[in-house]
């Protein structure tokens, strides 16, 4: 999710270079024209891992729209498994299969972000990167480590702080995507923009504080 916003402005440039082409000449040839608008916006930062079929921009054989949405479905999935994950730190439940499940769909979530034709480090981009290392930190912690001593925290931080980071970009592309929302903080620094991050964030850290409390495995959890 944090990477689905930064590629629509690829696409849109080719989209309005193709508009402004075919209005100037309605005979125009609408493949040559997106081609060409095409190359126009990987000349303007965006990575050419798409492709032109048929007059379309491709990734991996889907639209970027088609790839979009995948890439936004995996996201929410991954914070859905976040907070289950979470409710069974507060039980001291070890839910081995949820936060494998949790572990595997954030990673997948920055993964197909990195995919998205990019070619300036955006901040998305800083965010993804952040996510994967520490998500990777949190894998290593509970598994190779087995979560014993000071790996505990070291799990439990670095899981929350990865769903935290999934969960500020859901926000933070509500406001731009959301009809209801955009009115609020069309420019993305406004207070109820402000008022929505830092009450996530303090949320996060006071759930992060009972989870270290609470979760204390006793064995691996596989």
């Amino acid at each position: 999710m944090p990477f689905a916003l930064s590629c629509e402005d690829g696409m849109g440039f080719a989209a309005s270079r193709l508009f402004m082409r075919t209005r100037r000449n309605p005979n125009a040839d609408p493949v040559a024209a997106l081609t060409g608008a095409g190359r126009r916006a990987k000349d303007h930062g965006f990575k050419d891992r798409t492709t032109i079929i048929q007059g379309a921009l491709v990734i991996l054989g889907m639209s970027i729209g088609n790839f979009t949405v995948l890439h936004v479905v995996i996201s929410m999935i991954a914070i859905f498994a976040g907070f289950i994950v979470v409710g069974g730190m507060f039980s001291n439940a070890g839910l081995g299969g949820w936060t494998a499940f949790f572990l595997l769909m954030t990673i997948l979530t920055n993964v197909t972000g990195f995919i998205f034709p990019i070619t300036v480090f955006t901040p998305a981009l800083v965010v993804g990167t952040v996510s994967t290392l520490l998500l990777l930190v949190a894998c290593y912690a509970l598994y190779r480590e087995k979560a014993r001593g000071g790996w505990r925290t070291v799990y439990v931080v670095t899981a929350l702080v990865g769903l935290y980071l999934n969960v500020f970009v859901l926000i933070a592309q509500s406001f731009q995507k959301v009809s209801f929302l955009q009115p609020l903080a069309p420019k993305g620094n406004e207070p109820p923009f402000l008022i929505a991050q830092v009450a996530t964030l303090i949320a996060f850290v006071l759930l992060g504080a009972l989870a270290l409390r609470r979760f204390h495995p006793t064995r691996v959890v596989m």
